[in-house]
């Protein structure tokens, strides 16, 4: 390129000159041109040198030729230069646009290969973030598996210790026992040389006791070494009694233990048949209660309505007929039903018996109450709740409750019906269902109870009995006041306050257990945590930028009853990583 470029400023100056010369000539007229060239063409007249001889010999000869054909010549070779140098650009320009086309599909190439290589970095990089992921919530999963293995550790503990507490009760239970069956040993040797002291007093069995004493005198002298010789004889006929006498020991000790068991068989009977006759005995006390309650409905409003309406059926025809009130309710104390249908067919004949047949006897009974019994604060406030039916007629309930062992006593429930605000039940009744309650006060420990409810509509009625123990159903309410507070990305502080009516916190505390739920990919996933006894809780390498819920539940620390139901979840967002 350089000497291309060269070479074109050659050809420009030698066009320049040319120019320059054919411009010169179009001035100057022929006369001066012949003048010039005779000039230029005329002898030249020097002194030749030894040293300068061949080059003037040649430029004598280039003098002698024609300038026109000089310049015709050195045109020439500039053409023939310029065509040469005119078919090397052309081939320069092909070889450019070929380097240029060629590096133009280079660098598509690259370009397209660092679009693929950037997608590929882009999926290596999406792949290592769901990799970092996974990663963080297998930690999470062997964190939660660390914590069951401990927990189920510290159980594992408990159990051993507790089974270490067994073993050595019933080695006490065996040495008391050991103890026991000596005390009986020494007592029947007692009574059998008792026994042996009264047949030795009676003359008509002494000879079988003399009998023996022979054999026993022997065998305490071989023991001792002694030289006695007995008889061979008299040693048979010693025998003889004395497995008489054993057999006879064996089969009253046989005869002893079958009426020991037919006695144990009969006290258990007997201990059945009693707990029947006390759930009878229950039963017909509610039954009397019922009849009772039916009875003051009766004398309420029995007449009252049967008389509305022959009123109304009637059109007024009974305004004639009048009877006092004490009368009737007299009537209807002592014999008011065959006094109410006499003047009842008095009045409307047959319709009256049909309008009183339909007003007593009309309805079904009602549905068993689904009773279900807790205890929010323990061991001062126990409740039982059961839903309220659906239909609209209006049902009656008689809630009662007696010791196991005491029956006869029967206290009455305090009922709440669902219309009814109490503090007791402000946080135990759902808001989706109408229950009634009824609230035992003042329950003894470690004691069986007998709840009785009964449901009355339309002289028919249905019973629900249940039995419980305060310890199997102490259920506190659930904690309040739950909240999250993050104080970085990656770590967090759950805080809650016990139930507000658990009172005696310090005699009897509770136990809690953590719930907290987040979604991996649109999976839900829950780790649940505890039992402890702090209300509060730390939780670290959690997922920035991933949203929890929390819920807290209580529980009696040494585990009576079970847990409370959880408390409304509390949801947080954990804040992003800030990068500088």
């Amino acid at each position: 390129l350089p000497g291309l470029h060269t070479l074109g400023k050659m050809m420009e100056e030698v066009s320049v000159m040319m120019a320059y010369d054919a411009q010169v000539m179009d001035q100057m007229s022929e006369e001066e041109i012949l003048a010039c060239l005779v000039a230029e063409t005329g002898p030249v007249f020097t002194v030749p040198t030894k040293k300068a001889k061949l080059g003037e010999s040649l430029l004598q000869i280039m003098d002698d030729e024609n300038p026109l054909d000089t310049y015709l010549k050195e045109n020439r070779q500039l053409q023939q230069a310029s065509l040469r140098l005119e078919q090397e650009n052309d081939n320069l320009a092909h070889r450019l646009i070929t380097s240029k086309v060629t590096l133009r599909n280079a660098l598509d190439k690259a370009e397209d290969r660092v679009d693929e290589l950037t997608k590929e970095l882009l999926k290596h990089r999406h792949r290592l973030q769901a990799t970092e992921e996974e990663k963080r919530g297998k930690e999470e999963e062997a964190a939660m598996l660390k914590e069951m293995l401990r927990r189920e550790l510290e159980k594992a503990e408990q159990e051993v210790t507790r089974s270490s507490g067994i073993i050595a009760d019933y080695k006490q239970i065996c040495s008391q026992l050991t103890k026991r069956l000596e005390r009986e040993q020494a007592a029947h040797r007692e009574k059998l040389d008792s026994l042996k002291s009264a047949v030795k007093a009676c003359s008509c069995c002494q000879h079988v006791m003399e009998a023996d004493e022979p054999s026993t005198a022997a065998q305490h002298l071989a023991a001792g070494g002694g030289h006695a010789v007995t008889d061979p004889g008299q040693d048979k006929d010693s025998e003889g009694p004395r497995k008489a006498e054993q057999r006879g020991d064996d089969q009253e000790k046989e005869s002893l233990r079958a009426q020991v068991r037919e006695l144990e068989q009969e006290l258990a009977q007997t201990k059945l048949q009693m707990v029947e006759a006390k759930c009878k005995i229950q039963e017909l006390e509610h039954q009397r209660g019922i009849l009772a309650s039916e009875l003051q409905d009766a004398k309420n409003s029995w007449i009252s309505k049967a008389f509305t309406s022959l009123r109304t059926s009637s059109g007024g025809g009974l305004h004639s007929v009048s009877i006092p009130k004490d009368e009737a309710l007299m009537a209807a104390t002592i014999g008011g039903v065959r006094l109410v249908l006499t003047l009842l067919m008095c009045a409307l004949g047959g319709q009256a018996l049909d309008l009183l047949r339909a007003s007593v006897t009309s309805g079904s009974p009602p549905s068993i109450p689904e009773v279900r019994c807790w205890c929010p604060c323990y061991p001062n406030v126990t409740l039982c709740s059961w839903p309220e039916p659906t239909h609209s007629a209006r049902i009656h309930y008689i809630a009662t409750y007696s010791e196991r062992h005491r029956p006869t006593v029967i206290q009455q429930c305090h009922l709440i019906s669902p219309s009814s605000s109490s503090a007791l039940i402000s946080r135990s009744s759902p808001p989706s269902e109408r229950l009634w309650h009824c609230h035992l006060p003042n329950l003894k420990l470690l004691t069986d109870y007998i709840l009785n409810v009964t449901a009355v509509h339309s002289n028919r009625s249905s019973s629900h009995l249940s039995n419980f123990m305060l310890e199997d159903v102490v259920k506190p309410d659930p904690p309040v006041n739950v909240r999250a507070s993050p104080y970085n990305a990656r770590n967090l502080l759950v805080e809650w306050s016990p139930p507000p009516n658990w009172a005696n916190l310090d005699i009897l505390p509770l136990k809690y257990q953590l719930l907290y739920q987040w979604e991996n990919r649109g999976i839900p996933k829950s780790v649940n945590l505890g039992p402890f006894e702090n209300t509060n809780i730390e939780l670290e390498r959690l997922t920035p930028g991933r949203t929890y819920w929390f819920q807290v539940c209580a529980k009696e620390l040494l585990g009576l009853g079970e847990c409370s139901d959880w408390s409304s979840p509390v949801n947080v967002t954990m804040p992003p990583i800030v990068k500088h």
